[in-house]
């Protein structure tokens, strides 16, 4: 199966694939996204929050390399908070 991209998509545009995957335009190239309807197959990686979130959803910034949360501080407000500290190559294993 082949998958049709739009020649000149929008910024932050997504498209629901043939295949069930959404992909979301970063400017530069089609990443993976996905939405609050499927949020338990991936951490919607890229280097913006993915549109259109819901409380409970997962974002990885795959610019810092930190893993996102969103969720309800309280009074409806929403807020994406870390869940994790930057990735590293250099990091060491503890035993």
């Amino acid at each position: 199966m082949s998958i049709q991209f739009n020649a000149t998509p929008a910024a932050d545009e997504i498209y629901e694939a043939p295949n069930g995957v959404n992909y979301q335009w970063d400017g530069e190239k089609w990443s993976t996204r996905t939405t609050s309807r499927n949020t338990s197959l991936g951490g919607n990686p890229g280097p913006n929050p993915p549109n259109g979130a819901a409380a409970g959803d997962f974002w990885y910034n795959t610019d810092t390399g930190q893993l996102h949360i969103f969720i309800d501080m309280g009074s409806g407000t929403l807020s994406w908070e870390r869940t994790s500290v930057p990735y590293s190559a250099n990091l060491v294993e503890l035993p």
